[in-house]
């Protein structure tokens, strides 16, 4: 762990990080022309929250030879996909006034959160064209009824990819050992402030290369590996290291004093979310944080 050079890091986080969650945004805008309440303990075992269900493949519908997608785990608020194809295809999730893209799905399966509560969600399969154009190959109603409403936020998604084999999920075992949901939220938090060094260099080559989608998508096991990463990064660590332990966290993307970031609100009991900031080490003041997007 770096220890020299933390108020540096702290000054360089807000511009640099802040921008590049800025261009993610403003990417995912720039496709609109184309187209709770049971109480989940923080002692609950992670390989019920890591593992995978038998999926009914009777519910899988085939959208051409190399993409599908399964409805199996709708009651849980994420659907999955399937791509044989790295970067061709992308999902679009609407539910009334809010839309979340997912671009550039890499090959193989992944989990698409439908996670904005029971309802009717447009889901949609694009197709990439050229430049910022897709094709629309899919589009069906989804009629969602959640088996709870914190469902959604207490397992692996797109945004935030891990299982039980991942390592820090041993280190969210251990922080939260004798002691309480909001105790180990914040344990969790400082362990990611104190252990992953903020990565400038990734996030001025990402500015330099357009903050790129496929890019700002986190690698939860390289963010371990290495070390460091953007706010991006450690904000979906943390919530990856309480999912895994049964806590529900969402992952938050918004406006931090009027610019672009990312943090987590995590679920302590009876309706109660606290908001941390995984970045700072601090808990977030209303008044400065106003989510956008949350996963």
């Amino acid at each position: 762990m770096r220890k020299n050079g933390r108020k540096s890091e702290e000054r360089n986080y807000t511009i640099q990080s802040l921008f590049l969650v800025f261009a993610l945004f403003a990417f995912t805008l720039a496709l609109s022309g184309y187209f709770v309440n049971n109480d989940v303990k923080a002692d609950t075992p992670p390989a019920a929250l890591t593992s995978q269900t038998q999926l009914d493949e009777t519910q899988t519908v085939a959208v051409n030879d190399s993409f599908s997608y399964n409805l199996s785990e709708i009651s849980r608020g994420r659907i999955l996909v399937r791509s044989e194809i790295d970067g061709l295809y992308g999902c679009v999730i609407y539910f009334g006034e809010t839309r979340n893209v997912y671009l550039s799905l890499p090959k193989g399966e992944s989990y698409i959160p439908a996670s904005m509560g029971d309802g009717v969600y447009l889901f949609k399969v694009v197709k990439h064209i050229n430049g910022t154009k897709y094709e629309v190959l899919e589009s069906i109603e989804i009629n969602v009824r959640l088996e709870n409403e914190l469902m959604p936020f207490l397992f692996p998604d797109y945004m935030v990819s891990y299982d039980s084999s991942s390592a820090f999920v041993d280190i969210a075992v251990a922080l939260c050992e004798g002691t309480n949901t909001e105790r180990t939220a914040r344990k969790i938090c400082k362990w990611v402030y104190k252990n992953i060094s903020y990565d400038s260099e990734r996030a001025a080559d990402l500015l330099l290369d357009g903050g790129k989608l496929s890019e700002n998508i986190p690698n939860l096991e390289q963010v371990f590996e290495l070390q460091k990463g953007i706010c991006i990064d450690k904000a979906a660590l943390a919530t990856g290291m309480l999912r895994s332990i049964g806590v529900p966290t969402k992952l938050i993307f918004g406006e931090y004093k009027g610019k672009w970031h990312a943090w987590i609100t995590v679920h302590i009991g009876e309706g109660e979310w606290l908001l941390l900031d995984p970045t700072t080490n601090s808990r977030c003041k209303e008044t400065d944080y106003v989510a956008e997007l949350f996963y």
